[in-house]
């Protein structure tokens, strides 16, 4: 009898977002190979890692990392906030850029009087041009305040992107493994149908009890319930990561990569050095800006206005007209706005503190994220190199020993599960290492997987 494990059809792909200055850069790539779509393996012989070939096109209904990570930015509602934020502060600009507003007024005098004044003879009229004169370069302190503001929207942008893919690569990761993992069990149930073959074959012959044959039966059955659940389980990955772009009936039915391409490891060091420009720490820098903005403002709100006036004046009475003009400044305003600034000094120093501290947290963040990296990777390579493959051999000596009354019902279950325990363990270690590195990525921007990574089959 032979044993049909298929594979799924898997692509290379890659995604590049770049953001130079105000923006990051932002690598992800996730690098896949293609595996023949049925693979037959026959109990009785050595199983070996089949050929490697490359898939040029993507097949209808499959969904690249690239492709997720571009409909995320396109349709995400909470990056579409952003465009809205940033018109109200174009608005603010033009209002910030604005000339003090000028005003006219008209002031009749001595009317409706008494004696010479009755009616309107002794009216004068007095007609009047008023308005501000900014000192100080309020309106430059204005402009450059909201141009601040811009600046931070812009880095809190950044922030929320770099968040969106990498949650975006978590979930693609995520679903992944559970196509892995379905792989794996679909393997599982071939060879709890093969066991019950062969059982059923020995108590026909009368070399084993009618038990193993019920026990035969019921690890299939156990077998068929987890691969179902574990496509249910694929299904609800598909719903997690479509809802990143709004869609909540999920347009693919298939991923492409391999979990397995775990790419490169990179030196503490460096990658604290590429997480300082983290744009979670732009956007301190960004509020130290801001401050520094108001703290500016505040200076030319204490230096006070002029507020002029220029008219004409007309006396009924006389028939006589005389030009008018007129120029007013408030006092002691500098006392009024040292609350403010003591105020505006106190955040400033507060953001430089806070920023300081959001440093230390993440130099200690990404130790850890480096070190348990490592771990899984190790864990993988264990797993692929000295705990599979010996597995893979005992159980085809046991299932032929089985075959041949030489070892007991048991033994071949036992050995089996350990096989399909460890490959589970390698889908988690690879699922592990894979999610590492996005979070890594989400820190410094760095690309941990190299598109020449090869990969490795279960």
């Amino acid at each position: 009898m032979t044993l049909a494990i298929p594979k799924r059809l898997l692509k290379p792909t890659s995604l590049v977002v770049f953001i130079k200055n105000t923006w990051v850069l932002f690598f992800v790539t996730i690098n896949a190979w293609a595996q023949p779509p049925n693979l037959v393996i026959n109990p009785g012989v050595n199983l070996k890692t089949p050929s490697v070939t490359y898939q040029t096109t993507v097949p209808l209904g499959m969904l690249t990392l690239s492709g997720a990570i571009k409909r995320t930015l396109t349709s995400n509602p909470q990056l579409a906030s952003y465009t809205f934020r940033q018109q109200a502060l174009d608005g603010d600009l033009k209002s910030a850029q604005l000339d003090p507003q000028r005003s006219v007024s008209i002031e009749l005098e001595n009317v409706l009087g008494t004696g010479e004044r009755t009616g309107i003879k002794g009216a004068e009229l007095t007609l009047a041009l008023s308005s501000v004169l900014e000192l100080g370069g309020k309106k430059a302190a204005r402009s450059a305040l909201v141009s601040q503001k811009r600046l931070l929207l812009t880095a809190q942008k950044q922030t929320q992107s770099l968040d969106l893919l990498a949650e975006v690569t978590r979930r693609y990761i995520d679903a992944l493994s559970s196509e892995q993992r379905i792989n794996v069990l679909k393997e599982a149930e071939e060879l709890a149908r093969y066991t019950l073959q062969a059982a059923a074959k020995r108590v026909t012959a009368g070399a084993t009890p009618e038990v193993e044959q019920l026990r035969a039966q019921s690890a299939l059955a156990k077998a068929r319930m987890q691969l179902l659940n574990a496509q249910r389980e694929r299904h609800t990955r598909y719903y997690a990561l479509s809802i990143l772009w709004g869609e909540t009936t999920p347009s693919f039915s298939e991923l492409a990569g391999n979990i397995f391409t775990l790419g490169n490891s990179e030196n503490f060091d460096n990658l604290y050095q590429q997480a300082v420009n983290n744009p979670a720490i732009a956007v301190f820098s960004a509020q130290e800006r801001l401050q520094q903005a108001q703290l500016r403002l505040t200076k030319t709100q204490a230096q006070p206005d002029l507020t002029w006036s220029v008219g004409v004046r007309y006396d009924n009475a006389s028939d006589d007209s005389a030009l008018m003009a007129g120029i007013s400044m408030p006092l002691f305003g500098a006392a009024r706005s040292l609350g403010e600034y003591q105020s505006l000094q106190a955040q400033q120093a507060q953001v430089n503190v806070e920023k300081k501290a959001a440093l230390l947290t993440l130099s200690n963040q990404l130790y850890q994220l480096v070190q348990a990296r490592e771990s899984a990777v190790l864990r993988v390579i264990t797993l692929q190199k000295s705990i599979i493959p010996p597995l893979q051999e005992a159980l085809q000596q046991v299932g032929q020993a089985y075959e041949q009354g030489r070892y007991s019902y048991l033994e071949w279950v036992t050995t089996r599960q350990e096989l399909i325990d460890a490959k589970s363990a390698l889908i988690s270690a690879a699922r592990d290492a894979l999610t590492l590195a996005a979070d890594i990525e989400q820190l410094t921007g760095t690309p941990l997987i190299s598109p020449t990574h090869s990969s490795a089959a279960l």
